[in-house]
């Protein structure tokens, strides 16, 4: 290890703890209040993690997974953008799609356009995890992390066909890591095993009509655990014991209307997931990026998804747990008015109209509260809530039944992207903003996750 990599790491392992959520503060702004452009702004801090649960941070390279299906090899995203590497991360020969046999040595990472596949989100996380390290930390450019992406994956597979045991998992995601490990260890680099980037969940919605959600949420699970298992066995072979964990970051999938198969629940489960095991992360939904056919996205929406698992796995990696969307936490009715709290990283909620467009979105702006299972005529527009953190609705007073509030599951604008896909609009007020090349600056809101939360009579107690 270099003695200005060693330098830095020992730097930045005294002063997590005590600064860097202050120092983010001040430039990220995840907490507190500040003058914003509409007033005062408040801030969500990013909430601590067990020790336990933070991933690798103190090797030469640390590699990461992007691994599902079409999404996460970059089916269709032509051409490439991300064509150089300025930083310090790393790939294979032929960018993160290179084939097992093809791992001879690591080279810069960028993306490569062939078999009709272009730009994956491994640059644009690789690269956005470099950006924070020296706007957010200090590290000079020459001393950041190296990070090493590879995406062995390939499209309209299954999670099931992605487990341990399956035909991809054992000759192309375990395979290639053998082989990437071997070359670290024979150019005498420490190594290490980040994070798996889950992008699956088109097959389900589409094909499998019956899956339920629980069904999905504990495959997923079983996943994570069993690439964990296998990941740190490879390492041992040569000799490297890694205690720290392995966590899955998952966006969501957006085959979400209600008559498209599976994919509501699809969705659901990978948010479920996130909060009922520790070590799986929530990035963002996806519909705010844009398709190149409907199920697939252009180059810079895969740099934009990207770079919200930068966001993310940036911060798990110090010790925080954030996320990159809008997330329901409770909803209730008193009297005649439906409330829903939200999490979100800067507040206040406000309205994304930007993202869609049709005379749908004026009537019910992508939700939907139902009674045992049936749609609810409700009396309003959603209403931001003056503490900027809540919607309220006018309902009827005399409701019966089991209550359910969903969001950007059952709507779509035709046309808007994805086919098939529902929407929201609900974002939080980030002014956050990303070099896209080719493009310029665009604003990156937080988007509010597709999701169905049980309605209680009466506030729940905090």
């Amino acid at each position: 290890m270099s003695r200005t990599r060693a330098f830095t790491i020992a730097v930045l392992s005294l002063s997590i703890l005590c600064s860097v959520v202050a120092v983010a503060a001040i430039q990220r702004g995840w907490f507190g209040r500040e003058a914003g452009p509409g007033g005062p702004v408040h801030k969500t801090p990013p909430a601590p993690v067990a020790k336990a649960q933070i991933p690798v941070a103190d090797r030469d390279v640390i590699i990461h997974v992007v691994w599902g299906q079409s999404l996460s090899v970059g089916s269709g995203s032509l051409p490439v953008i991300s064509t150089d590497q300025v930083y310090n991360n790393l790939s294979g020969p032929l960018g993160p799609r290179t084939e097992p046999d093809q791992w001879v040595a690591f080279e810069p990472l960028r993306e490569f356009d062939y078999d009709k596949r272009g730009e994956t989100i491994a640059s644009a996380f690789a690269n956005g995890l470099s950006r924070r390290e020296i706007d957010l930390l200090g590290v000079p450019d020459n001393a950041t992390q190296a990070h090493l992406v590879f995406a062995p994956g390939t499209g309209n597979l299954p999670l099931s066909e992605l487990r341990r045991g399956s035909k991809r998992y054992d000759q192309y995601f375990l395979r290639s890591l053998r082989k990437i490990i071997d070359i670290a260890v024979s150019e005498g680099k420490t190594v290490g095993f980040g994070s798996i980037l889950w992008m699956q969940g088109e097959h389900e919605a589409k094909y499998k009509p019956d899956m339920t959600q629980a069904e999905y949420r504990d495959s997923l699970i079983s996943l994570r655990r069993e690439m964990e298992a296998d990941i740190k066995r490879l390492l041992s072979e040569k000799g490297i014991q890694q205690k720290e964990v392995v966590p899955l970051l998952t966006s969501q999938a957006n085959r979400t209307r209600l008559n498209s198969g599976a994919g509501w629940r699809i969705a659901q489960a990978q948010l479920e997931a996130s909060r009922v095991d520790p070590n799986i992360y929530f990035v963002s939904p996806t519909y705010d990026t844009t398709p190149h056919d409907g199920t697939h996205l252009t180059a810079q929406a895969e740099f934009r998804l990207g770079d919200r698992f930068a966001e993310v796995y940036h911060w798990l990696q110090r010790g925080y747990e954030v996320y990159d969307a809008v997330i329901p936490v409770a909803a209730w009715i008193e009297g005649d008015t439906l409330t829903c709290k939200f999490l979100a990283p800067v507040l206040p909620l406000q309205w994304n109209f930007d993202v869609v467009s049709g005379a749908k979105w004026l009537t019910d702006y992508g939700f939907r509260l139902e009674a045992d299972g049936k749609a609810v005529g409700i009396d309003s527009v959603p209403t931001i809530h003056p503490d900027g953190d809540k919607l309220t609705w006018k309902v009827p007073a005399d409701l019966r039944g089991s209550l359910q509030l969903r969001g950007g599951m059952d709507y779509f604008t035709p046309g808007a992207g994805f086919a098939g896909g529902s929407y929201g609009i609900l974002s939080d007020s980030s002014e956050r903003t990303i070099e896209i090349p080719g493009r310029g600056q665009e604003k990156l809101r937080s988007m509010m996750a597709h999701f169905a939360i049980p309605v209680t009579r009466g506030r729940p107690q905090e």
